[in-house]
């Protein structure tokens, strides 16, 4: 278990920080992209958006444990690498498809690596604050988005131009429509956890956990006769 900072989780920078990274997670729901003049593409929820919110939410926690540092790491580079994703230029159609391609690709990567190093600071947490049931869900949340992802990206990637390449076009897109509104049920399977934190930041700071009232009833038992 990591060395949580009891004192930083019972603060209000801390719930407001899991408050925050739950908006944050809605940036990370997957869109087709708005077309603009002359093929330009635009993102209607940029994840860079979410990236900078992670950011700024991770300062404000820095203190709780040292895993958080390299959360921050993860979220810069997550920023970086989608930034130039936000606004799709097409130059030439065949190598800005690579490098689409490969940018999502380490985007995507990097967002999984997040999201486990997340559930497991998540999960350190709940069993420091003794909610055996959130942190259960945090460990569960650590399989749930990469495997939601790989099926995601494995879909657009190959399923669509080898399988549904000659389907008729209303077939293509309740297929790819039913497959992004599974994976936005993740996304607010992962703002759940979030708003669960936060409510568990305030419970924690309310009432003194277990192991703390244990010792109060040990020092104020009368000692034997």
């Amino acid at each position: 278990m990591s060395e949580i900072n009891a004192e930083a989780m019972q603060s209000k920078a801390c719930r407001r920080a899991f408050a925050a990274m739950m908006w944050a997670f809605q940036f990370w729901v997957v869109l087709p992209p708005l077309h603009l003049a002359r093929g330009t593409t635009i993102e209607p929820l940029p994840d860079a958006v979410g990236w900078l919110i992670f950011l700024i939410a991770l300062r404000a926690i820095a203190g709780l444990d040292p895993g958080v540092r390299q959360l921050r790491r993860l979220a810069v580079a997550g920023l970086v690498l989608c930034v130039p994703r936000v606004v799709r230029f097409q130059p030439s159609e065949i190598l800005w498809q690579h490098i689409y391609l490969l940018l999502s690709a380490a985007g995507s990567v990097v967002a999984v690596v997040f999201v486990w190093k997340l559930c497991s600071l998540i999960a350190d947490m709940a069993e420091r604050a003794d909610k055996r049931s959130l942190a259960q869900s945090a460990r569960f949340g650590r399989w749930l988005y990469p495997m939601a992802s790989v099926f995601l990206y494995w879909f657009i990637c190959r399923m669509i131009p080898l399988h549904l390449r000659d389907v008729p076009a209303l077939t293509k897109a309740i297929v790819m429509y039913g497959i992004l509104f599974i994976f936005a049920a993740v996304i607010c399977a992962m703002m759940g956890l979030m708003a669960s934190v936060a409510r568990m930041c305030r419970e924690f700071a309310e009432a003194p956990p277990r192991e703390a009232q244990q010792t109060d009833a040990d020092a104020e038992a009368p000692p034997p006769a």
